[in-house]
């Protein structure tokens, strides 16, 4: 309760650290075949994480300059492209139509993994200590962090799929789905596990620009 307390009274930042465990085995596996040839597997990319195969530009992303600079509403704004379900999108909507304005629950995040990787065509854990470490600035936690994972991650109103979660980050008991557009008729991946455990997490919080000049002027 006291470091909830806090994070209400920090408004110059705040640092979230958390330390997820992420098993991806059940999306690699290929699955039946789907309506226009699309297979399990590439039905679970597009629907669970956002990505479209069909369209995959190499060079696009590879480029740091440009591989982060896309957004939504003009050319995929119902989601045939990248379901507005999928993770990706659901943790950063960008200018798609959805409910509420996502402008006022941006913040700075970056991702990185440790341990090993998962050895080419193995699917099952072997065990290894592997992962990722998500990193999440912002100036106001619970209209960023804690709003984005109560509402955008373990909710779906704001898209308009009501009881879904996200299918990554999302916290599944085995029923859950996931709503993926496409026509002539939408599809649904069905009885999600939980991909991600998370082992532990910090909240950490930064000084504002003028405590930090404070602390640089301080002599012995």
């Amino acid at each position: 309760m006291k470091d909830w307390f806090l994070a209400q009274q920090a408004p110059a930042g705040v640092f979230v650290s958390s330390y997820p465990d992420l098993t991806v085995q059940h999306l690699q596996r290929p699955g039946r075949g789907a309506p226009g040839g699309e297979d399990g597997r590439a039905l679970a990319e597009r629907g669970a994480v956002g990505a479209d195969p069909e369209h995959d530009d190499p060079a696009l992303g590879a480029d740091p300059h440009r591989n982060n600079d896309f957004l939504y509403r003009e050319n995929d704004d119902r989601g045939f492209r990248c379901p507005a379900g999928a993770h990706i999108r659901r943790a950063n909507p960008r200018d798609a139509t959805i409910i509420g304005d996502a402008r006022m629950h941006r913040l700075i995040r970056r991702g990185a993994t440790y341990g090993p990787p998962l050895p080419e065509g193995v699917l099952e854990d072997d065990g290894a200590d592997r992962g990722l470490i998500g990193s999440f600035i912002g100036a106001y936690l619970e209209r960023q962090f804690e709003f984005i994972k109560t509402e955008w991650v373990n909710d779906g109103n704001f898209i308009g799929f009501p009881g879904e979660k996200d299918p990554v980050a999302g916290h599944h008991d085995g029923t859950g789905s996931a709503t993926i557009p496409q026509k002539p008729i939408r599809r649904r991946l069905q009885n999600l596990p939980s991909f991600v455990v998370t082992r532990g997490g910090e909240y950490c919080f930064m000084p504002g620009l003028r405590a930090l000049r404070w602390l640089a002027e301080l002599k012995d």
